[in-house]
């Protein structure tokens, strides 16, 4: 499968900063889910929980393995340039 950089930032704190196979959350239009190479947009994030699956020797350095979840406030989804 392929991988895209995802960059998880929490206010004070990054969360996750690596190559992931795929992100969902919930966001002012509904449900969305991230793939590689996914179209360029913004959304406005909000409160509810992110799945996300990290790919790559980051996430194995990490112990990362399989969906992970991470609770979530009102923030912004940017996907740019895969």
């Amino acid at each position: 499968m392929d991988s895209f950089k995802l960059h998880f930032m929490a206010s004070e704190h990054m969360v996750y900063d690596g190559d992931a196979e795929s992100v969902s959350l919930m966001t002012t239009e509904g449900s969305i889910g991230i793939l590689a190479n996914h179209s360029n947009l913004i959304m406005a994030v909000v409160p509810g929980i992110v799945e996300y699956v990290p790919a790559g020797e980051e996430a194995k350095a990490l112990g990362l393995s399989g969906k992970q979840y991470s609770v979530v406030s009102d923030g912004l989804l940017k996907v740019e340039n895969n």
